[in-house]
């Protein structure tokens, strides 16, 4: 047995980890509708309510600062400069992804130690009129970015919708997504959230194949694959067709499945890695 006194001691702060979300949130709005809620996450949450009891609100607002704070550490860890001063960027990120982002109020994300509950870092900001007035965050200097952040709305959970982004894109001259300038083109028929998820969905269409292969290894999912008739799938990317050929070798556009079967297709493959 080796000398024990030559074991390092590791704490939070010895080690690189990766931000994996916030494990609080504290939310206080009078507009566009009262919202006041102290919520702990887990690696795994799940909301339930009945309709306009702010689900959806919590949702989206969760996005938004999981997102920025996402971009922050990207930029952080990989030393790239900022597109635009993060009060800007987090006003853009608010106005692109709500109708009327009229908050009143404050919101607070953080993320605390499981089980010491101490805060390592976080996000608040305080809102008038839709405007920030004031936002703070605070970087772990330890702490890596995660992958695509994915919010999958209803409109994104439906393929003749990706259909008409890619349309869209074309007829805006924008062949790949790389500034926000593009964004916010594209923001005016989408919300950010929606652009970004498609974006991610598509890279994962051009290898839709092993994708499907690794779907099929597992058994819950492939269990749904076969219940809906699909044995193989082909990707046509210039006109981001998706079709799938059934047990009798017939191709089908995969937009004539129906809605439910669309939105757990696409949330599976988002999910896949």
């Amino acid at each position: 047995m080796g000398d024990l006194s030559e074991c390092p001691t590791g704490t939070f702060e010895d080690k690189v980890d990766t931000f994996s979300g916030f494990t609080e949130a504290n939310i206080d709005i009078t507009e566009p509708m009262a919202f006041k809620a102290k919520m702990e996450m887990k690696s795994l949450t799940l909301m339930a309510g009945m309709n306009d009891t702010g689900k959806s609100l919590y949702n989206k607002l969760t996005w938004c600062a999981t997102f920025f704070f996402n971009l922050k550490l990207a930029e952080a860890f990989n030393d790239i400069p900022e597109e635009m001063p993060p009060k800007q960027l987090m006003q853009f990120i608010l106005d692109k992804s709500f109708v009327e982002a009229n908050f009143n109020g404050t919101i607070e994300f953080n993320y605390r130690d499981p089980l010491l509950k101490v805060k390592f870092y976080g996000i608040s900001m305080k809102l008038i009129d839709g405007k920030i007035e004031d936002l703070e965050w605070e970087l772990s200097k330890n702490t890596q970015p995660m992958g695509e952040v994915t919010y999958l709305s209803t409109d994104v959970r439906n393929f003749s919708n990706i259909q008409k982004y890619v349309k869209i894109k074309k007829m805006l001259g924008i062949e790949e997504l790389v500034s926000f300038d593009q964004i916010a083109q594209l923001s005016e028929f989408y919300k950010i959230y929606d652009v970004l998820a498609i974006e991610f969905l598509l890279v994962k269409l051009e290898n839709v194949n092993p994708m499907l292969e690794k779907i099929q290894s597992m058994d819950a999912s492939n269990n749904l694959i076969k219940e809906f008739g699909i044995v193989s799938l082909d990707y046509n990317k210039a006109e981001a067709e998706l079709s799938y050929f059934d047990d009798k070798n017939t191709k089908r556009n995969i937009t004539t499945l129906g809605q439910g079967a669309q939105s757990i297709l696409i949330m599976i493959m988002t999910a896949a890695a």
